[in-house]
């Protein structure tokens, strides 16, 4: 079911249930089974990459009232299993490599210091994944490598018509990498200093990956 075809399902069944006194409802429902089926049919469907580098998005956190801090990676290997398939048989076993002197956090300074105290300090240039399992219900694990410390972390994604958006939230210290976010804070000690006057910054990162992708 492509987006036009869903978009017109869903306008025709708010027209037929408008006149109806309990349309409100028997409407929300509708829609919602829309989607439900939609959804699955895209997880059924099989599909191309569109460009084998996927975006990968990540947000960190400062102050007490934890802040975010939104940035990206701009060099990033991608190595998927299959060209063509189901998000099942594409994205499973598949692996990527980050360079992480690619960090962009769209301030020169930040990105210079988050090399120099936090990867230095944890001797990681690059972090390494592989999908190890990819479940029906939208679930999976994955196995991060952050220098030489691994640990399989689970994640979650979603399927849009032409992505799959996958998140996960990395625990830092189970990379053993609580000295590199000592160093880093130590060094930006002022910037994540909040109005309560005390400087944290969280071990927690949210991340985002999109991979792109052409239904067939």
């Amino acid at each position: 079911m492509n987006k036009y075809v869903l978009i017109l399902n869903i306008f025709l069944t708010f027209l037929i249930l408008s006149c109806n006194p309990n349309s409100e409802k028997q409407t929300k429902t509708a829609a919602q089974d829309i989607f439900k089926n939609s959804e699955e049919n895209l997880a059924d469907k099989n599909y191309t990459l569109k460009n084998v580098n996927p975006s990968i998005k990540w947000t960190a956190y400062k102050f007490s009232n934890k802040t975010g801090v939104i940035g990206s990676f701009d060099n990033i290997v991608y190595e998927p299993s299959l060209q063509k398939g189901t998000i099942k048989k594409i994205l499973e076993h598949s692996t990527f490599t980050i360079e992480t002197a690619s960090i962009n956090s769209n301030l020169k300074l930040r990105d210079e210091r988050i090399s120099t105290y936090f990867f230095s300090t944890i001797a990681a240039k690059t972090i390494k994944g592989s999908f190890l399992e990819v479940n029906n219900n939208k679930k999976g694990k994955i196995n991060i490598v952050i220098g030489k410390n691994s640990h399989v972390n689970d994640f979650t994604y979603e399927i849009f018509l032409d992505k799959i958006q996958i998140h996960t939230i990395v625990n830092l210290e189970l990379w053993s990498a609580l000295p590199g976010i000592i160093a880093l804070n130590e060094v930006c000690k002022n910037e994540h200093t909040g109005i309560d006057g005390i400087s944290k910054l969280w071990s927690d990162v949210t991340i985002t990956a999109e991979i792109a992708l052409e239904s067939i």
